[in-house]
């Protein structure tokens, strides 16, 4: 926080005042229990005054605070020179020359992007490690974000605040433009409630299916209380996020008529194009889901990149529909699992994984690289570090 530069001015004289008066009064109560009352009330009221302190400048500074991880050398290396420079401050010659290499490192890290020819907008792909359950960050070419599922929430752990809040904050997003929750199961609308507490999310698009309970009724509370807009698509909507981007909806049917058992099959799934690179979402669209895609629409399906359906269960990512997503022309280059560890529910299928090879797909699993991170510029996918 550079309001910290103003404020300490005020803060640190009364947190030493603080300090001190409670160390005469620990000290001073073997003398007299009325010096010990004297400066115990002296330091409540330096501690009121920091605390009061700290509470306006939390409130009419705020601006001026910068919450972001820096994981630049560059800019780690220009950051502190500058630290280094102000501590040197009564030396000139030293504070000039710090100075000067903080400029330095600055002016590198503005022309790296030009000189390693990464100018061109890119869209990323964030599909995160939230155990069994999907959640999906997308950051838009023009700088938007949109998350896909939330993960999942339960007794024992809310992937919301365990996994995708410290994600947000440590990529500095701090507003969710859209949020799509591909169907009402717990471990894709999870952890939606506590994002939505934390980080303003723009509006939620769901699949119009209500469910009876409570955890669902509390996100769509949550929702409600917060004023944040809901839209239910269906095959044939389009989704207007970014200019660059087309967003298709492709399932679930307008008419659609299922029980929540057969909730999986009402899964939103959407094609995202982007340049000449397809990613294909599929929510936990199952056998039927993929029949009906497969007959509507056969090699539209045709995918750089697909979410395989289901966390690789063997009811979904059927033969045929395997084979509409591939194509002809070896288009597929990755089939991502979203998946827990230690094989829970025998998930992925072996010979699912076994099918999305064959097919010419490299199959990357959540677990293995603790998020599996895609970037592209519209013609060429590559894969990015997690760890």
């Amino acid at each position: 926080s550079l309001a910290g530069i103003v404020l300490n001015v005020i803060a640190i004289p009364l947190t030493a005042g603080t300090l001190l008066a409670g160390l005469i009064c620990l000290f001073g109560s073997i003398i007299s229990a009325s010096l010990a009352g004297a400066f115990g009330a002296t330091a409540d009221l330096f501690a009121g005054l920091l605390l009061t302190t700290t509470a306006l400048g939390d409130r009419w500074m705020s601006v001026l605070s910068v919450e972001r991880f820096v994981t630049s050398l560059p800019a780690i290396a220009a950051i502190t020179l500058a630290l280094v420079a102000l501590a040197q401050w009564p030396r000139p010659r030293n504070r000039w020359r710090l100075a000067l290499g903080s400029v330095g490192c600055v002016v590198l890290l503005t022309w790296m992007p030009v000189v390693q020819g990464n100018l061109s907008p890119k869209l990323d792909l964030v599909f995160l490690d939230v155990g069994h359950g999907d959640a999906v960050v997308l950051k838009m070419p023009s700088g938007q974000t949109v998350l896909v599922d939330a993960g999942e929430r339960n007794q024992f752990v809310d992937r919301g605040r365990r996994t995708l809040l410290p994600h947000l904050q440590r990529y500095g997003i701090r507003e969710i433009d859209t949020a799509i929750i591909s169907h009402p199961h717990a471990d894709h609308y999870g952890g939606l409630p506590s994002i939505a507490k934390e980080i303003p999310i723009g509006r939620v698009i769901y699949n119009g299916q209500d469910h009876p309970s409570a955890l669902f009724q509390h996100k769509m509370s949550v929702l409600d209380s917060l004023q944040v807009p809901l839209q239910k698509v269906t095959a044939g909507d389009t989704l207007r996020i970014d200019s660059t981007v087309q967003i298709d909806v492709l399932a679930p049917e307008p008419d659609h008529r299922f029980t929540y058992r057969e909730a999986n099959d009402t899964s939103i799934v959407f094609l995202l194009t982007y340049g000449s690179v397809r990613i294909l979402f599929t929510g936990d669209a199952e056998r039927s889901a993929e029949e009906m895609l497969v007959d509507r629409y056969g090699e539209v399906l045709e995918s750089t990149i697909v979410k395989v359906g289901h966390h690789g269960s063997a009811t979904s990512s059927t033969p045929p529909f395997v084979s509409a997503v591939a194509g002809n022309d070896s288009t597929l280059r990755k089939a991502i699992v979203s998946v827990g560890t230690g094989h829970r529910y025998g998930l992925p299928s072996q010979e699912v994984v076994d099918r999305w090879e064959s097919a010419g797909a490299r199959v990357l699993k959540t677990p293995r690289y603790g998020a599996v991170w895609l970037q592209t510029d519209g013609d060429t996918v590559w894969k990015n570090s997690w760890r």
